[in-house]
């Protein structure tokens, strides 16, 4: 139960019709709640709140309404200290299925929590942000799954497209992260060789480009293309991914992409992977148009995917190393190195 001011005050209501005393069963308990001076009482619809305190074992009804003691300890004045305490108790007992994920490394997230449930926890500023640390569970998933999640995302979603239309299409980038591009199509006679990159409306002025991707777009000129997927906030905690969750798609040209990274010189050189922040104007409208039968499992799952998928071509590559130390693509003086899990966003 989202700790809304409605649901907050409704706890508090039913918890003092009981702090004197039980009630012989939930409809009176109810009607007694109801019954309080206040017009919020009697505007409230406190049954659902009443099970929902005795289904998470706040409250016993095996004879009679008997809150437990930490129910009583919010009952006697509704004042905010104690609107806050329930509101803390009620994101211990049930919390909103986006806490792992809207608290990591003890920072808040609040791009990630739905709009409708931020607008509905806004009575609780400033406090909200410590109500949250306060609720998260200890073991929240590393950042690296969400932002490894939100690129296979992005990926799957485009490769539907693409296969769904005239054309064929591969996704290169679950055989291996050496082509420097996720997707290749091919229609009629041209090839088209996709880099994609996940995003939400907060990440989507920046995206991490490897210097492999980078090399490629260079090397495979307007065959390649950068496309980045924006998803709505609610693709971070749905339990599918859908089309629905697709806010907007939009393309970089690679020349584009070529004239905003620097060159090489004799003091400066990148190897891994460069944050890359193009002019809102450098973006173009794209094409591609995501299959309305898209579905997708959870970006968490699709985390952990793409997490098995990395560590599998490591290790497919330290195979080879070992058969062939000297084996490498060589950048200037520097060897290449792939980039972290975290640059495929």
């Amino acid at each position: 139960m989202l700790p809304t001011h409605g649901a907050v005050t409704s706890v508090f209501l039913l918890a003092n019709a009981v702090r004197y005393g039980r009630q012989p069963d939930v409809a009176t308990w109810v009607g007694a709640a109801r019954a309080k001076s206040a017009f919020l009482a009697a505007a409230l619809d406190h049954e659902p709140t009443a099970r929902f305190l005795i289904r998470e074992g706040l409250v016993s009804s095996a004879a009679g309404i008997d809150p437990r003691t930490r129910l009583k300890a919010v009952s006697a004045r509704a004042d905010r200290q104690t609107l806050l305490a329930i509101a803390a108790l009620l994101l211990e007992v049930d919390p909103p299925p986006w806490l792992p994920i809207a608290v990591v490394d003890r920072q808040v997230h609040y791009e990630v929590i739905p709009s409708a449930d931020m607008e509905a926890l806004e009575w609780l500023r400033p406090d909200l942000e410590q109500l949250l640390l306060n609720a998260a569970p200890p073991k929240a998933p590393h950042t690296d799954t969400l932002a490894l999640g939100i690129g296979r995302a992005a990926e799957l979603a485009v490769f539907a497209a693409l296969t769904g239309g005239d054309g064929s299409a591969i996704h290169v980038s679950a055989i291996s992260d050496r082509f420097g591009y996720d997707v290749e199509s091919a229609h009629g006679t041209g090839v088209r060789r996709w880099e994609v990159k996940g995003c939400t409306e907060v990440t989507a002025s920046a995206f991490h480009l490897s210097r492999n991707e980078f090399e490629k777009c260079r090397a495979f000129a307007s065959e390649w293309t950068l496309v980045q997927v924006e998803f709505a906030g609610a693709a971070l905690v749905a339990e599918y991914v859908t089309a629905d969750h697709i806010s907007s798609i939009r393309e970089l040209p690679s020349a584009e992409v070529v004239s905003l990274v620097p060159p090489d010189t004799d003091h400066f050189q990148w190897e891994k992977s460069a944050l890359v922040s193009p002019s809102p104007r450098a973006w173009v409208p794209s094409s591609i148009r995501i299959p309305a039968s898209l579905r997708l499992p959870s970006i968490y799952t699709l985390g952990l995917e793409a997490l098995e998928l990395y560590e599998s071509d490591l290790a497919d590559r330290s195979v080879l190393s070992a058969a062939e130390p000297f084996r490498g693509t060589r950048i200037g003086a520097t060897t290449a190195s792939a980039g972290s899990p975290a640059s495929a966003v």
